[in-house]
């Protein structure tokens, strides 16, 4: 028997407690009926069936909360944005208030390491939607140089 505290909250079920207090290392599961096969074409609708990106966070959440390393803690963000960023259902999903409420939750929270590796993938993740055609078409802001001002007529 295990109890593990997840949000404040207290989850028990059977099985045995991993090292040094983590997570079970198996949870006895019971099956209402056959499994049923299905077929998923690719990721994104497969991770759409799961629970779309909360599952992520839900994943993230967890590294944080296991102490993981600033390294570890920056993978699992790297994996929950580029799974959002799949397609557009994910990434509508990812960018919806009560998604980013939790995220933050998950960033203020005092086991979380706020360092560089979480800023070099949030600046990824900025400057890869940027090149994917997301943001505003490029204004010359002055005359300063050839690139910015407009060609010379030819007349």
């Amino acid at each position: 028997m295990y109890s593990v505290e997840v949000f404040g909250s207290r989850v028990s079920g059977g099985g045995s407690l991993g090292g040094a207090g983590g997570a079970p290392e198996a949870v006895g599961v019971a099956w209402a009926g056959a499994a049923l096969p299905s077929r998923h074409e690719g990721l994104a609708p497969a991770l759409h069936a799961l629970g779309g990106p909360e599952v992520l966070l839900y994943l993230y959440a967890r590294v944080v909360e296991l102490d993981g390393s600033p390294t570890e803690q920056a993978a699992a963000l790297r994996l929950l944005l580029r799974a959002a960023g799949l397609d557009a259902r994910l990434h509508a999903a990812a960018l919806a208030p009560p998604t980013l409420d939790m995220l933050l939750v998950v960033l203020a929270s005092p086991k979380c390491h706020v360092g560089h590796h979480l800023l070099r993938v949030s600046v990824a993740y900025s400057c890869s939607r940027r090149r994917a055609g997301r943001a505003p078409a490029r204004r010359p802001h002055s005359t300063c140089c050839s690139s910015c001002s407009p060609a010379p007529s030819a007349t």
